[in-house]
């Protein structure tokens, strides 16, 4: 793919292709850079921030989503609420010298490493458990219960759960930056079952004596990639 330019901003979350993404923009920076987007080819990079980290901006080298902008809804004092939807993965190269008060790079796309054999069988189990999950939560908040329709394509699922899943954005940084759409199968199959797990624990009186009755880092929460 060719190298993008792109207005990158960044925020302490995780945008996945395909997934869409609520946004309240209020610093003047940012909302310089989503008229300036409107303007132009609707589109900026979200890259993954730890606010903990102290570093100003994401280092060369990095791993974000293209933002989509599908949608502006303008507030007073120039704020605005935006949707979103990720496209590409991408590396961010580096920064691009300019006269924006906003980041600006130079990127570039990427995709999964195709598989030689099928993945069906996999997302097929991940949907599985997944349906588990989605039911615990529906019955504990009394929603009505409806058949959950979920991405049939391997790829998109595995984005669509990566979003969808209460873990912490390292662990969710982790899945975009992953290559291998079995790999992040797995891990999602794997944690998954360990969030039902924790859920389900959380109903019991045991759960109170566990540390981690509410935790959201599964254990070894590693990825092969």
């Amino acid at each position: 793919m060719a190298p993008l330019t792109l207005p990158i901003f960044p925020l302490p979350i995780v945008l996945f292709p395909g997934t869409p993404q609520f946004l309240h923009v209020f610093e003047p920076r940012y909302q310089a850079m989503i008229s300036d987007c409107m303007n132009d080819r609707k589109r900026f990079g979200v890259s993954y921030l730890d606010p903990a980290s102290g570093q100003p901006h994401p280092e060369p080298g990095s791993i974000g989503c293209v933002g989509f902008i599908n949608g502006v809804d303008p507030l007073p004092g120039g704020r605005s609420n935006i949707v979103t939807t990720g496209e590409n993965r991408y590396v961010l190269e580096e920064y691009v010298a300019g006269d924006t008060p906003y980041l600006v790079a130079l990127v570039e796309e990427f995709d999964d490493t195709p598989d030689q054999e099928s993945l069906e069988p996999l997302a097929e189990a991940a949907r599985a458990v997944f349906r588990k999950f989605v039911g615990l939560i529906q019955g504990l908040s009394h929603e009505e219960q409806d058949n959950l329709t979920l991405p049939g394509d391997p790829k998109d699922l595995s984005f669509w759960m990566a979003a969808a899943l209460p873990v912490d954005p390292e662990i969710k940084q982790k899945l975009l930056e992953e290559r291998s759409t079995r790999e992040r199968l797995l891990f999602l199959q794997d944690t998954t079952a360990w969030v039902l797990e924790q859920s389900l624990d959380s109903l019991t009186p045991r759960a109170a004596a566990s540390p981690n009755g509410n935790g959201r880092r599964p254990p070894d929460a590693e990825l092969e990639g």
